[in-house]
């Protein structure tokens, strides 16, 4: 016994109940609970079929229309990025993963097809095979652009369905489940060397300097200009304005742009530890060299050789120095990443006694209005107090 195309049949957890998914000409892909006292498939297969057989409904005959009518998947997409590029409120980063997955798997298999069309079966096979190919996190990154684009699509009118099939609770049970992200730790007596180590390059140890002492992200390290550094103020500070972001995949002719910051809080104004500001003041002599004359307010403490934003293979480097100075590129056979700075950082704070109130201020968790990057004297010098507890020299 099997149900008419367009239909389908699943079995809610949360509620214990079968629900029947069907194709509608008004309510596009409208659900009805079946009775509670059913609980096996046969039984549930049997009453959806008679239901639909009472209410007169052939969900098979409105997909036949579906399949005739309304664009493309492409079309689509075509339409949906253009819609997304003139939203300033989307990432340029996000508009490019956008762009990958549509061209590299969603277009392949349903450019041609009518989107009003898409059934649940399908999308639940789409998935499937989707999560044997690719890693957990990319196959639910691509089933996200799927959703938006449907949902998008909808609301434009490009698609006369008041459901979002993508969304399915049938498709969505497909997903893989991610897996729990190791969180790495840099041991301090590594960051000592990577900080001290006349055998790593100078630019780096005053990259490190800054990410082990104030957890900031490597785009935000990147976006640093010598304009929001101020090594001559008591205590010394720089203040977080903007980022570097990667624009496209490194190794497929990506390219560094300026962004604001991951968040709200991100923008912050922060306490140089001495071992930074050191760091910096060398850095700052043989930065010149890198650039060919000497820096101004504009530009940026890390640029590229021509002196424009950069951002380079931080994680690769990090590793790399540490092979340098005999130390191991994993822990715990975790790869090192350069966020994990951010996560020793924050880890050396709360084994000093720092409270975790001034943690979040610290690591731009704590945003309390507009003004929350500017901080009182005496704040600034509770938040220099708790850098300093941080044992890493001079």
């Amino acid at each position: 016994m099997s149900l008419p195309k367009g239909t389908s049949l699943f079995w809610r957890k949360s509620k214990k109940r079968w629900v029947l998914s069907y194709a509608d000409p008004v309510r596009g892909q409208p659900q009805k609970v079946l009775p509670k006292e059913i609980v096996r498939q046969r039984g549930a297969e049997i009453w959806a079929l008679e239901w639909l057989r009472v209410q007169g409904i052939r969900p098979d005959v409105v997909l036949t229309q579906r399949r005739e009518e309304g664009l493309s998947v492409a079309a689509c997409a075509e339409k949906w990025i253009a819609l997304r590029t003139k939203d300033s409120r989307v990432a340029p980063a996000t508009l490019t993963n956008n762009r990958l997955h549509l061209d590299k798997w969603i277009l392949p298999r349903f450019g041609t097809r009518a989107i009003a069309g898409l059934e649940v079966p399908e999308l639940r096979a789409f998935i499937r095979d989707l999560r044997e190919q690719r890693a957990a996190s990319t196959t639910r990154n691509v089933y996200y652009t799927f959703c938006t684009l449907y949902a998008d699509a909808m609301a434009e009118g490009w698609v006369n369905s008041p459901a979002n099939l993508v969304a399915h609770p049938a498709v969505q049970r497909e997903l893989p489940e991610l897996e729990a992200r190791a969180v790495v730790r840099i041991p301090i007596e590594w960051a000592r060397v990577l900080i001290a180590d006349e055998r790593i390059a100078l630019e780096w140890r005053a990259r490190y300097a800054v990410a082990f002492t104030s957890g900031a992200r490597d785009g935000e390290i990147a976006g640093l200009r010598w304009g929001d550094v101020d090594m001559e103020a008591e205590p010394p500070v720089f203040r977080i304005e903007q980022a570097v972001a990667i624009i496209g995949a490194k190794g497929e002719g990506g390219f560094a742009k300026v962004k604001g910051p991951k968040t709200k809080g991100s923008r912050r104004t922060m306490p140089l530890h001495p071992a930074a500001k050191g760091a910096l003041v060398e850095w700052r002599e043989r930065w010149p060299e890198l650039v060919g004359r000497r820096p101004r307010a504009e530009d940026f403490v890390f640029p590229g050789p021509g002196g424009g934003p950069s951002r380079p293979k931080s994680a690769a480097q990090m590793r790399e120095d540490l092979k340098r100075l005999g130390l191991p590129g994993e822990i715990r056979g975790h790869p090192v990443e350069f966020r994990a700075t951010r996560a020793s950082f924050a880890t050396w704070l709360e084994e000093a006694g720092v409270a975790e109130g001034v943690r979040k201020r610290l690591m731009g968790h704590a945003v309390r209005d507009v003004t929350e990057r500017h901080y009182t004297a005496r704040e600034m010098e509770q938040l220099a107090k708790a850098v300093l507890a941080i044992p890493l020299g001079p």
